[in-house]
């Protein structure tokens, strides 16, 4: 009896040993990959919406100059996802200056609301009118429904102000929809990392179910 339990002591020293590291390492990885996620989903944002505002830079002072800029951006599109851009100042605060496919042009959303209750839109261009020109800037996620929707979807908005024209630049698309590349390639080697972690860790038990039994073989013979 006596032999057994010193048997099972080291058999759960080796568990221990094992599987406690294993599951704070998984919970390590996942955490920093859903960091690296996050920055490389702004990192894309940033570039995509830079080059926007460098658009509207570079057709500011020439003749239709607006005009030109809106063409461009009623082409922008990331799955179902779309830039628009709304007034920032005055009787234009709110109001789409361009929509999607600018079927909603000049209609304003400043008291539109979330399902949440929130002012959205408001919220949107305080954090850009806040934000230093030219900065891209994320607002929110928020809460979303269309009409034809069967469940809640989530979005995000990515916001830049241009200030010569007053345009508060915003790129929405749902949150479930964005996957780039490299979050893809990132997923990926997640997977990659847990399996190697679960080949390696079955080698580490079985290796310690060895040596266990090896040590507690001579006991046996005492």
């Amino acid at each position: 009896m006596r032999i057994h339990t010193i048997r099972r002591k080291l058999l759960s020293m080796v568990v221990l040993i094992v599987f406690v590291p294993l599951v704070a390492t998984i919970s390590l990885l996942y955490q920093q990959k859903t960091k690296v996620q996050e920055i490389v989903k702004n990192n894309e944002m940033s570039v995509l919406m830079g080059g926007i505002y460098d658009l509207c830079q570079s057709h500011f002072n020439e003749p239709n100059g607006q005009e030109k800029a809106r063409r461009i951006i009623l082409g922008k599109r990331i799955g179902s996802g779309y830039v628009s851009v709304l007034g920032a100042l005055g009787n234009k605060r709110g109001a789409y200056i361009i929509s999607k496919d600018g079927q909603r042009d000049g209609e304003n959303l400043w008291e539109s609301k979330d399902l949440d209750g929130h002012y959205f839109v408001q919220d949107m261009i305080r954090d850009a009118l806040a934000a230093a020109p030219g900065q891209v800037v994320r607002s929110q996620r928020y809460p979303w429904r269309n009409p034809d929707d069967k469940v809640v979807r989530y979005k995000l908005a990515y916001l830049a102000y241009f200030k010569p024209w007053g345009w508060v630049i915003a790129l929405t698309l749902y949150e479930d929809e964005y996957q780039f590349g490299v979050v893809q390639a990132l997923n990926r080697t997640g997977l990659l990392e847990l399996l190697l972690g679960v080949i390696v860790s079955l080698a580490a038990l079985f290796w310690g179910l060895r040596v266990a039994d090896s040590l507690s073989r001579p006991l046996s013979q005492i």
